[in-house]
């Protein structure tokens, strides 16, 4: 799976710019292993770490690190998962993992940082406790996760210690003076870098330990003198050093604890001073402390101000822990100005804290059941009298929020809900606090609150796997996650798709038997589709039971991701795969549209539809013209009548596009020509003629360009040819005709070498639409003509017409000289000229250099400037100067290797394998 779902020696090339797997060669292993975890895909990286452990050729001294390794990664799931129950479970996994590294090599180089991880590991667990009891329902839950929260600092505390020492002896055993250019000093900075982390952090542990005892407590007061002694130590020793600032930070924030408001500020003015660029990472946490000191100090609007420049700093960075209590403060502050603003500005502010608190409610954090409550405080909401519900029991207040869901009045159900459930909890009565739950996730997200309603249904499906409610709430949290993810485009946007994925990978594998985890195997696979991973695709769709209603669409996107992994095979020239991959594609298509026909579809069903489409273009890339016409021709008549529903419109236009691809494939002309005017009509007013020419021609060429790469020549030929008569009939038609149709056909019939055709098409459009004053009238009109002008010079070079084609590019460049399209024409005539023997090749090889001199100094360079050398080098062909074509294409690669683009490199390197 790895290879599979990471592409793996893209990656790996990516991480270790490399291009072998990391999975073939250990050397490599723990390179792969750290970009893994860098870029956040951590269960590929405990995937990883299991198939190194059955791996033969693994280092024995890798081998080792293997469960410090996994220790490391399970911090990292539990410091970014979504859930406390799941942070709380991988923090213990990651522990087991690394006491055990530690216990089994207590002499090794790597057991320090070991133990430091692992006591980052037990502070962070600490947290987690500490937010857990803040959404404790009852004050003995509260008691017992402060508890947790304290022993884990207690343990944190004790190991930090234990790697102090350790650290302390090994940054001691370096010489007192070592030069500055002896390779010691840096490997003793780095000792002593170490060491001083390890003090900082265990000051640290000492302040969040003290925020765990009520504020004024004699507990409070105490550990936090403690931790500001700590942190005044270590800045008085070590002030230049970035433990000794940080120090100095916290120093200022143990102030702030302590309510001494005006000596914080102060530390934190003159942290922000430092002008030294490797500070601005602790100057965002310092601006985000003194940002809080303003609002405590009830500076409300300053601090509002100044929210929102630190976000307009940072615009990238929404998830972080600061940026997350940044816009927490932004509701809050605003909040409290309320009172104080204009009915206008009042709604434009509140409108901006609604946005902050939403980016908070997303992310786990400590901001986030305050931000919740606030922002159901401040969203707004039908009015519900709380002592209405308050006089109803919990049975009767469930009762009112269902009435008002028939109703649709899903913002007052959302808010009796949640004054029913302080009437309730799932240890009294499970199942009906569990329904409630389910049914207030269903409600927010019906109001569109899909951050709530996702936080709401994962909640209820994660800590209640076995609940009867909870399969379906995961069904109404993937959703929620999947409308949040489109309908806010910022923030962590692969953050919150691998969360997606995470949750829908849970539900699939909780409820397997399910049709909500058929639903989350859908998920899966269409967000694994949508990031190319076809192999993870597909596998996830073929997962869906035979029994669910999803298994036709989870074949029909079977079909799609074995259709794209046949392309790539073809690609890498690997036919037998890519025609087991085809044929697999098209069965799967088949098996989805008959279980859809079984089921009573129509051809007016859109599944159906859009399942017809896809297998129909997959019968027209493998060179099955009939096939497709067959199964596209009933549908099309369906949707021809007269009553077509509008929302099949769209649909409609997609058939008659096939069929016209299968009856060109076909040599149908006639009916070819009979969609055209079909497809025009279905395109309405709406659509762009010009565009739907060009989605048209697109098709056709790939259907050519299909032929090419099949090497099916006489197919080629019988499509250029039934092409060519379809383009013909198209100019011939005496009714329907437009400006953008005729250009358009023109322009094909010049890229088949039609050139007296093509002159007869762009004359007419001239004589017609330059004396037509509506046309005229329109923006670009004359550019518009000057480029059919130029496609009539071209029609005139390619029907041999020099003479006429030299009067004509005169005329134009007479008119334009600076327009490069026409200069590009002009070379363009004189190389026509030389290979028909009226003309010299040294005149177009001279004409063209000129030009490419001309355009050498742009930049960037231009597709003409590469364009312009390889005619020069035709021309020196022409002339008999192959040797000297072939160094000049090479020339130009060798100062600009791409050329410009993918095609003209394709075209340099043909020229250049051609010349002997």
């Amino acid at each position: 799976m790895l290879r599979a779902a990471l592409l793996g020696s893209f990656l790996f090339a990516s991480l270790v710019g490399r291009p072998a797997l990391a999975d073939e060669d250990p050397r490599f292993a723990e390179s792969f292993l750290q970009g893994l975890r860098d870029r956040g895909y951590h269960d590929l990286a405990l995937e990883y770490l299991d198939r190194l452990r059955k791996s033969e050729g693994v280092p024995d001294e890798l081998r080792k690190r293997l469960d410090y390794e996994e220790g490391r990664i399970r911090i990292d799931v539990g410091i970014r998962a979504t859930d406390p129950d799941r942070a709380r479970e991988s923090f213990d996994q990651a522990r087991i993992k690394l006491e055990a590294y530690i216990a089994a090599n207590p002499d090794a180089d790597t057991t320090s940082g070991a133990i430091v991880d692992l006591a980052q590991l037990l502070y962070e667990r600490g947290r987690n406790s500490m937010i857990q009891a803040d959404d404790a329902r009852t004050p003995a839950e509260k008691d017992v996760r402060v508890n947790e929260a304290r022993s884990s600092f207690a343990a944190a505390r004790s190991a930090y210690e234990r790697a102090f020492e350790r650290l302390d002896k090994a940054y001691k055993a370096f010489d007192a003076f070592i030069p500055v250019n002896d390779p010691r000093f840096a490997r003793r900075e780095s000792a002593l870098s170490a060491l001083l982390n390890a003090e900082l952090q265990r000051a640290i542990v000492d302040y969040e330990d003290a925020r765990t005892y009520p504020e004024g407590s004699a507990e409070r007061t105490a550990k936090l003198q403690t931790a500001l002694d700590a942190f005044a130590g270590i800045h008085t020793r070590h002030r230049r050093q970035m433990a000794g600032i940080a120090a100095r930070m916290w120093q200022g924030k143990c102030y702030e604890e302590r309510g001494e408001l005006g000596p914080a500020k102060a530390i934190y003015d003159e942290l922000l001073q430092h002008p030294a660029q490797q500070l601005l990472p602790l100057q965002k946490k310092v601006d985000y402390f003194r940002i809080l000191v303003m609002a405590k100090r009830k500076e409300h609007a300053a601090a509002v101000d100044e929210c929102l420049r630190w976000l307009s700093a940072f615009p990238n960075d929404r998830r972080s822990y600061d940026a997350l209590g940044i816009q927490l403060q932004h509701a809050k502050s605003t909040v409290a100005l309320l009172d104080e603003l204009e009915p206008g500005e009042r709604t434009k502010l509140l409108a901006r804290a609604v946005e902050s608190l939403e980016q908070v409610v997303k992310v786990y954090s400590p901001f986030k059941l305050e931000a919740v409550a606030l922002l159901k405080q401040i969203s707004p909401k039908k009015a519900v009298k709380a002592e209405d519900v308050a006089r109803l029991s919990f049975d009767d207040a469930v009762g009112r929020a269902e009435q008002a869901i028939q109703l649709q009045q899903y913002d007052e159900a959302v808010e009796i809900l949640r004054l029913a459930l302080a009437k309730n909890d799932a240890a009294r009565d499970p199942a009906k606090y569990h329904r409630a739950r389910y049914t207030q996730a269903f409600c927010l997200y019906m109001n569109k609150d899909y951050f709530e309603s996702a936080v709401v249904a994962e909640h209820l499906a994660r800590r209640f796997p076995n609940g009867e409610w909870s399969a379906k709430a995961s069904e109404i949290g993937v959703a929620a996650m999947i409308d949040a993810y489109n309908s806010y485009q910022g923030g962590d946007r692969q953050g919150d798709l691998d969360r997606l994925v995470e949750f829908a990978r849970y539900a699939s594998t909780t409820w397997p038997d399910s049709e909500q985890g058929d639903s989350a195997r859908m998920t899966v696979g269409q967000i694994a589709l949508g990031r190319g991973r076809y192999e993870e695709a597909a596998a996830a769709f073929d997962s869906v039971r035979p029994s669910s209603a999803r298994k036709p669409d989870a074949q029909a996107f079977s079909g799609d991701a074995n259709w794209k992994l046949g392309l790539k095979a073809r690609d890498r020239n690997a036919t037998a795969d890519a025609d087991a991959l085809t044929a697999k594609a098209i069965a799967l298509y088949r098996s989805a549209i008959d279980a859809r026909r079984k089921s009573g579809a129509t051809d007016a069903d859109l599944p159906t539809i859009l399942n017809s489409c896809d297998l129909a273009g997959i019968q027209l890339e493998v060179g099955k013209p009939k096939e497709a016409l067959a199964l596209l021709d009933p549908i099309a008549r369906e949707l021809g009548k007269p009553n077509r529903p509008a929302a099949l419109n769209a649909a409609y236009g997609r058939v008659l596009s096939g069929l016209l691809r299968a009856h060109v494939a076909d040599g149908q002309v006639d009916a070819a020509i009979a969609d055209m005017n079909k497809l025009e009509a279905a395109g309405g007013e709406g659509k762009d003629r010009a565009q739907l020419y060009f989605e048209l021609g697109r098709l056709l060429e790939r259907e050519q360009e299909s032929l090419r790469k099949r090497g099916d020549k006489s197919g080629l030929e019988r499509t250029r040819a039934a092409y060519r008569k379809f383009l013909d009939a198209l100019v011939a038609s005496s009714s329907g005709q437009t400006f953008e149709s005729l250009v358009w056909a023109g322009g094909n019939l010049l890229e088949l070498g039609a050139g007296a055709e093509a002159e007869a098409v762009f004359r007419r459009v001239l004589d017609t639409y330059a004396k037509d004053a509506q046309f005229s009238s329109r923006p670009g009109a004359s550019d518009r003509l000057m480029l059919v002008r130029l496609e009539l010079v071209a029609a005139l070079r390619v029907a041999g017409k020099f003479d006429e084609a030299d009067k004509a590019i005169a005329e134009i460049l007479a008119q334009s000289p600076r327009l490069l399209q026409a200069q590009m024409e002009k070379g363009q005539i004189l190389s026509a000229k030389a290979s028909a023997k009226k003309g010299s090749w040294n005149e177009a090889f001279a004409y063209w250099q000129a030009l490419a001199g001309r355009l050498r100094n742009l930049s960037p360079k231009p597709k003409e400037y590469f364009e312009a050398w390889y005619n020069a080098a035709l021309a020196l062909e022409g002339q008999g100067k192959a040797a000297q074509a072939k160094q000049t294409l090479s020339s130009v690669m060798r100062l600009s290797p791409t050329v410009g683009s993918a095609e003209m490199k394709s075209k340099y390197q043909e020229m250049i394998a051609r010349i002997k």
